[in-house]
C-alpha cells in the first residue's frame, strides 16, 4: 500500500466524497478558471516533517501536531499534543501496522497502546481532529499531503488567487465536497507559498503549505453542527530519507496486540562473555536535587560452567554458582563465602535455593523485552527491547546493535521513586576462556597456598574423523577438556588450572599437564541447583584413574565440522618429574633477606599477586618493561613488587615478607682455572668480587657483554662480547695457577622451557654434537635460521642438539624419547598488574595532536641519526666491530 500521512483537513474529507458547489471563504479574492492559472503543488519529495497547529473553532480548543512522512521506507508517524496529553500514531504500511497510543495525563509510564493490523483497525482519524470516532473498517486511516492533492484535482479545483496570509503573499485553491448523503457539505482552502518563495533546505520545494481550512456543516439526523477547521504550517521541510529512529514508540512504552515486524525477539547471547559495564544512577532527593553516582566494572560470564566475575574498583568477586562459593579477592586477600543473592546482582533466590541468572538477565540483558523499534541510545542508533520487570515497579528497555549481536546498554526506571539507572555497556565480546592459568580470568590460584596445590599430568588418546588434528586449534581442544571434567569426576572447574601441553600428532597422544587446587579450608557453600563438591586431589585422581580403568573416561565434541574425540590413558600427580624449567629453582639467582622489606620502592616499580616467591623471581627474570634487579614477596598477601633500583633501598623488619636482591654470578656458568685471554674483544674492569665482576657484565650498556674472566689475586675482571661456545673463542687454561683465575659465560637455558622424556622430528632436521644441554641453547639462540626450539639428547656422554628454524615449526613431530628433553623459548607475559582491573582511557585517545606527534617523530628521526653515528665511531673507537 502506498505510504499516507496526516494532512489537516485530508483526514476527513476523501471518504465518500462528491463536487458540491464552490463556497467562497472570506479570504477569497475570486474564482478563476483560466488556463494559464498555476496547478495544485503535487509535493513530490521523498520525505518530509511539518507541524501544524490546529484550531478547532467550532469546538473552541487547539491541538499541535507533527507529521513525519517517509515515502521510500513506507511509513508514517503523527504526534499529537491535545489539552496538555501526548497522542500518537505511528503507521507502517509495507508491514500492514497500525499502532495508537495515547498518555493518561502528565506522567509518561500511564499510557493506552494497541497495535492492529491496518486493513482491518478502526480509524482515530475523527477523534484527533475534533470528529466522532468512525466504526467503519472500510474507511481510510490516514492520507498523504500528496496523495490528498492529487484527490482534490479528481473532484474539482479552482484557483483563487494569491491573498496575504500573515504578510506573506501566498496561492490559494478551494475544492467544494458534499457527502453521498447530500446533507453534508464543505469547502477546502488551500493555501502554499508562491513559486519564487526560496526555502533554506536545498530538499524544501519552493512551493509547501502554509494553510488549510474546512468550513462548512455535518448533518447527523435531526442535528446540524456547524465545523470550521484552521490548520497552520508552521515548519516543512524536505529531507532525502528520515532515520529509522523516527517510527519507533517513545521510551518504555509497551503496546499491546501483534504485529510482524513488531515482533523481534532478544538476540541470544554467548554462552562465556565479557564486557566493561558503567553503571550511571540519578535518584531524585527531597530537596528536588538529583543525586548522580558513576560505578565502572568489568564483567566475565562462563554459563558453561556457571561462573561470573565481577572486577571492580578496589575488589573482584568470583562467583561458582556451581558449588555456592563466591571469592572476595583484593590486592591483600582472597575471602571465600558463600554466595549471597542480596549482595550478588548475578544471582536469584527461588525457594531457598540459589541459582544464576539466566545470561540475558545479569544487569539487565533481558530477553523478555518487546521490540519497541530503532532508537537512539548514546548517539548510537541501536534495537530497541521494552519491558516491566516481574515483581517490580520497574520499567526496562535494552538496547542491540542492528546486527543483533551486540548488547549496548539498558536504561531502567523505577515508577514510584522516578530513579533512573543507565547501564552502559562497551567492548562486548564473546568471552574465549584460555588454558593458560595466567590468562584464564576464573583462575584461583592466588587463593591457594602451594601445599593446598597438586601439578598432574593427564595422558589421553586424541581421534578424528579430519585428516589429522594438527590444524585444529589446541586450546579449543584443552578448554573442552577442561568444561568435561565437572560433569564426568563432579568438581568445580575452579580446581582445575591449566599449565602447559604436548601433542603428538603422529602418535595420536595429548598430554596435559594442569594444576589441581584443593578446597579452603574454611570454605562454607551456599545451596544451590545441582550443586559440586570442593574435592581434595585424591578423591579426584582417584575417580578419574578408575574412569579410565573402565575406559569410560571419554569426551567427544565438533570442531570446524569434524568429530574430535578424547579418551583417557592415565593419570600422574608428580609433574615436575615429567616437565620442568631449564632453572629448577629461579629463586637460586636472588640472594634472601628474610624478613626485611622496604614500605616503598621509587617509581619506576611494578606490583602484581603471584602464587608464590618462585612466580615472583620470574617475574623480575623476564620483566620487559624495566631491568629488574630486585624484589620482595608478601606470602600472606601473595603481592609481589619488583624494582630496578642500583643499591636496595633501606629495609625494615616485616615479618612474613622476604627481600630478594638479584645473584649476578647465578646467571653465569663457570669454568675454574679457564679465561679467554686471548680474545681481543676484551674490555679491562675492576672488581672486588666475582659477583660484582659479573654485574658489570650484566649492566653494561656499551656493548652486550656475553662472558667475564675473574682473577682473585689482582681482582681483575675482564668482559667479552665473546662466549665460551663461539667456534673463534679459543678457551685456554690459566698458567699462571697464583692467580685464581675463572672464565663465567652466560647460561642461555635459563631462557627456555624442558619438556623431558621427548624427543622431536621435522623435514631436512639440522643436528650437532655439543657438551651440554647448556651448549645447545646458545648455539640455538644464536642460530641465525631463528631458532626457538631444540632437543637434547644424551648419548655415551656425548649431547646431540637438533635445532627448529622458526620457519619449520608448524612441522614438528614430537615423540616419546627417555633420553632427550625438548626446550621451547620462555615467552613471559608483559608486565601488568593482575590482582584488579584497569579501564581508565579505554575509550580515548592518546591526547597528542597530529602535529605533535609530527614533531615528536621528526625529533625521534634526529636523535636516531646521531646515536647512530655515536654507536659507529665507539665500535671503531674500542675495535668491537667484529661480529656485528
Amino acid at each position: 500500500m502506498k505510504a499516507m500521512t496526516l494532512v489537516s483537513l485530508a483526514l476527513v474529507m476523501i471518504m465518500f466524497l462528491t463536487p458540491a458547489k464552490a463556497d467562497d471563504n472570506p479570504l477569497s479574492e475570486g474564482n478563476s478558471t483560466d488556463a494559464s492559472d498555476p496547478p495544485l503543488p503535487t509535493l513530490d519529495i521523498a520525505a518530509f516533517t511539518v507541524e501544524y497547529r490546529v484550531n478547532i473553532i467550532d469546538k473552541k480548543y487547539t491541538m499541535w501536531a507533527k507529521e513525519s512522512h517517509d515515502s521510500k521506507r513506507n511509513k508514517l508517524r503523527i504526534d499529537i499534543l491535545k489539552n496538555g496529553v501526548k497522542e500518537g500514531l505511528l503507521l507502517d504500511y509495507s508491514e500492514n501496522t497500525y499502532i495508537s497510543y495515547k498518555y493518561n495525563g502528565a506522567d509518561d509510564t500511564s499510557y493506552t497502546c494497541l497495535k492492529e493490523k491496518l486493513d482491518t483497525a478502526q480509524s482515530d482519524n475523527f477523534t484527533l481532529l475534533g470528529f466522532t470516532k468512525e466504526t467503519k473498517p472500510s474507511v481510510p486511516h490516514v492520507v498523504s499531503t500528496k496523495s490528498m492533492l492529487q484527490f482534490a484535482k479528481t473532484f474539482g479545483v479552482e484557483y483563487k488567487g494569491q491573498p496575504l496570509i500573515g504578510g506573506l503573499r501566498v496561492d490559494r485553491w478551494q475544492s467544494s465536497i458534499t457527502w453521498p448523503d447530500g446533507q453534508s457539505t464543505f469547502t477546502l482552502d488551500y493555501y502554499f507559498t508562491t513559486p519564487d518563495f526560496r526555502p533554506l533546505e536545498s530538499l524544501t520545494p519552493s512551493q509547501i503549505p502554509v494553510q488549510a481550512r474546512v468550513k462548512g456543516k455535518m448533518q447527523s439526523g435531526s442535528k446540524t453542527r456547524q465545523v470550521d477547521h484552521i490548520y497552520e504550517y508552521l515548519d516543512f521541510r524536505g529531507f532525502e530519507e528520515l532515520p529509522a529512529e523516527t517510527f519507533s514508540l517513545p521510551r518504555f512504552m509497551i503496546c499491546e496486540g501483534e504485529s510482524s515486524i513488531w515482533s523481534k525477539t532478544f538476540p541470544p547471547l554467548p554462552s562465556n562473555m565479557h564486557y566493561l559495564l558503567e553503571i550511571v544512577s540519578r535518584t531524585p532527593k527531597e530537596n528536588g536535587t538529583i543525586k548522580v553516582s558513576v560505578e565502572e566494572m568489568v564483567v566475565y560470564a562462563d554459563a558453561t560452567n556457571r561462573l561470573v566475575r565481577v572486577d571492580m574498583a578496589d575488589s573482584i568477586l568470583l562467583s561458582d554458582f556451581s558449588t555456592g562459593i563466591q571469592y572476595h579477592i583484593t590486592q591483600n586477600d582472597c575471602i571465600p563465602r558463600p554466595i549471597d543473592p542480596d549482595n550478588e546482582i548475578s544471582a536469584s533466590s527461588e525457594n531457598n535455593m540459589i541459582k544464576l541468572k539466566d545470561r540475558p538477565e545479569i544487569f539487565y540483558l533481558k530477553q523478555t523485552g518487546q521490540f519497541t523499534g530503532n532508537k537512539v541510545f548514546r548517539e548510537i542508533s541501536a534495537l530497541a527491547f521494552t519491558g516491566e520487570l516481574l515483581n517490580s515497579s520497574e520499567l526496562f528497555e535494552s538496547y542491540v546493535s542492528h546486527d543483533g549481536e551486540t548488547p549496548i546498554g539498558t536504561i531502567i526506571k523505577n515508577v514510584q521513586t522516578g530513579s533512573v539507572t543507565q547501564y552502559n555497556i562497551f567492548d562486548f565480546t564473546e568471552l574465549a576462556i584460555s588454558m593458560d592459568g595466567d590468562k584464564n580470568p576464573f583462575d584461583i590460584r592466588r587463593c591457594r597456598k602451594s601445599s593446598e596445590i597438586t601439578d598432574f599430568e593427564l595422558h589421553l588418546n586424541i581421534s578424528s574423523d579430519a585428516e589429522s588434528v594438527a590444524p585444529f586449534d589446541i586450546d579449543t581442544i584443552l578448554v573442552k577438556l577442561r568444561d568435561y571434567l565437572p560433569s564426568a569426576v563432579g568438581i568445580s572447574v575452579l580446581q582445575i588450572s591449566g599449565r602447559d601441553y604436548h601433542l603428538s600428532v603422529q602418535n595420536q597422544k595429548l598430554y596435559w599437564y594442569g594444576s589441581f587446587l584443593g578446597p579452603d579450608p574454611d570454605h562454607v557453600q551456599a545451596k544451590v541447583e545441582n550443586k559440586l563438591s570442593m574435592g581434595n586431589f585424591n578423591a579426584f585422581s582417584d575417580v578419574v584413574s578408575q574412569m579410565i580403568l573402565n575406559g569410560t573416561f571419554s569426551t567427544e565434541f565438533k570442531i570446524e565440522g569434524f568429530s574430535v574425540k578424547l579418551l583417557g590413558i592415565s593419570l600422574h600427580s608428580k609433574l615436575n618429574s615429567t616437565q620442568t624449567s631449564g632453572r629448577d629453582n629461579p629463586l637460586k639467582r636472588f640472594n634472601i633477606k628474610r624478613n626485611r622489606c622496604t614500605e616503598n620502592f621509587d617509581f619506576e616499580n611494578y606490583s602484581r599477586i603471584t602464587n608464590s616467591a618462585h612466580g615472583c623471581a620470574r617475574a623480575c627474570l623476564h620483566s620487559k618493561r624495566i631491568a629488574c634487579n630486585m624484589f620482595q614477596y608478601t606470602k600472606s598477601t601473595k603481592q609481589c613488587t619488583i624494582g630496578s633500583e642500583e643499591t636496595p633501598p633501606a629495609l625494615m623488619e616485616v615479618t612474613g615478607c622476604n627481600f630478594y636482591t638479584m645473584n649476578y654470578l647465578a646467571h653465569f656458568e663457570a669454568f675454574s682455572a679457564t679465561v679467554l685471554a686471548k680474545m681481543k674483544d676484551g674490555e679491562h674492569r675492576k672488581a672486588s668480587s666475582a659477583e660484582s665482576c659479573a654485574k658489570l657484565c650484566m649492566q653494561e650498556k656499551m656493548f652486550f657483554c656475553k662472558s667475564l674472566d675473574y682473577c682473585e689475586q689482582d681482582k681483575s675482571c675482564q668482559l667479552y662480547t665473546s662466549h665460551f661456545y663461539d667456534k673463534d673463542s679459543n678457551p685456554s687454561q690459566d698458567k699462571d695457577q697464583s692467580k685464581s683465575c675463572t672464565h663465567y659465560s652466560r647460561k642461555s637455558l635459563d631462557n627456555y622451557t624442558a619438556t623431558q622424556s621427548t624427543d622431536l622430528q621435522f623435514p631436512g632436521q639440522d643436528q650437532v654434537e655439543a657438551n651440554s644441554a647448556q651448549e645447545c641453547a646458545y648455539l640455538c639462540s644464536n642460530d641465525e635460521r631463528n631458532c626457538t626450539i631444540f632437543s637434547s639428547c644424551v648419548a655415551d656422554n656425548s649431547v646431540t642438539c637438533t635445532f627448529v628454524p622458526s620457519s619449520f615449526k608448524d612441522e614438528i613431530k614430537f615423540d616419546h624419547e627417555d633420553r632427550c628433553s625438548v626446550y621451547k623459548i620462555y615467552n613471559s607475559p608483559s608486565y601488568e598488574s593482575t590482582s584488579m582491573a584497569k579501564t581508565e582511557g579505554k575509550r580515548s585517545g592518546s591526547g597528542h595532536s597530529k602535529s605533535a606527534m609530527l614533531g615528536v617523530s621528526f625529533g625521534m628521526i634526529v636523535i636516531g641519526i646521531a646515536l647512530g653515528a655515536l654507536i659507529i665511531y665507539l665500535l671503531r673507537r674500542f675495535n668491537m666491530w667484529n661480529g656485528y
